[in-house]
């Protein structure tokens, strides 16, 4: 039975891109997840410490977006939600119907 390690990889992924910063470019992640951790070394609040490091805040201004996919009560908006919202990005549910439009709202936001 798999799982997502969904704070570490959000971790490894801000961390990937603080190596790789582009400064005239607009620098986001994109995590596209049900929203549940399963089995990270870090904890949700060592994440949002994390995270807060790199936000618009910051001098590396890196955005966050979210998209929760699964079955209702199958998933976990609120920490999604958290996740975003802590970097100036935005949580949106998605399925398989609605992808292109997401995916082109987001390409909106940049």
């Amino acid at each position: 039975e798999g799982g997502t390690m969904l704070y570490d990889a959000t971790l490894y992924a801000r961390n990937w891109l603080q190596q790789n910063l582009r400064n005239q470019a607009i620098n986001a992640i994109l995590i596209l997840t049900d929203g549940e951790d399963s089995g990270s070394q870090i904890k949700l609040n060592q994440l949002k410490n994390e995270l807060q490091k790199s936000g618009f805040n910051s001098d590396q201004r890196i955005a966050l977006f979210t998209v929760g996919y699964g079955k209702e009560g199958e998933f976990n908006p609120d920490v999604l939600e958290k996740i975003a919202e802590l970097n100036a990005g935005y949580y949106r549910k998605g399925n398989p119907e609605t992808i292109s439009k997401l995916m082109l709202d987001l390409q909106v936001e940049f």
